[in-house]
């Protein structure tokens, strides 16, 4: 939690923290899969593919193959700069390596949290995080792993921090 930890306010800890789920890693990888097959049939089997169709098949294997590469870098860069919390006074979400993307919103300009899953997502256990602030701004974070746990966790810091605002009023 390098940002997290480094941007903490006075009397705020860290409650809870997200990171991004695995899941991320899986159509790099898989488009990495079928570009190997692909690129690799044609040589390792010259007698079932036609002398016309082998340096087609290899050259869009590669296409695959960088594609896919492009995808799984991109996935373990977003899973290795994303850093999500909790805190006991705001919730703070930063991406991105070259170009950060910081979202920090205290709990009293917070409207709500949404869980955005797909089948897969739940089957699995991921999602995109939604925070909903004041004035219709909404800010997501995809991939996130145990996204209803995270809104969870989030609720009950709203709930805790409108309580403490009505006990102060």
């Amino acid at each position: 939690m390098g940002y997290v930890e480094n941007n903490l306010m006075q009397d705020e800890t860290v409650v809870h923290t997200g990171h991004v789920h695995g899941f991320s890693l899986v159509p790099g990888l898989l488009t990495l899969g079928i570009g190997s097959f692909l690129a690799s049939y044609p040589i390792m089997h010259p007698e079932d593919v036609p002398q016309a169709a082998k340096m087609f098949c290899i050259l869009l294997g590669v296409m695959f193959v960088l594609s896919g590469l492009y995808s799984a870098v991109s996935a373990i860069i977003q899973k290795l700069t994303t850093e999500l919390a909790l805190t006991t006074k705001r919730v703070i979400a930063k991406s991105g390596l070259i170009v950060r993307e910081l979202i920090e919103l205290n709990y009293n300009r917070v409207e709500s949290f949404t869980v955005d899953q797909s089948i897969l997502g739940m089957v699995f256990g991921y999602g995109t995080f939604y925070i909903h602030g004041v004035g219709g701004s909404k800010a997501g974070i995809g991939c996130i792993a145990a996204p209803m746990d995270f809104r969870k966790h989030a609720l009950e810091m709203l709930d805790k921090t409108a309580r403490q605002q009505d006990g102060k009023s």
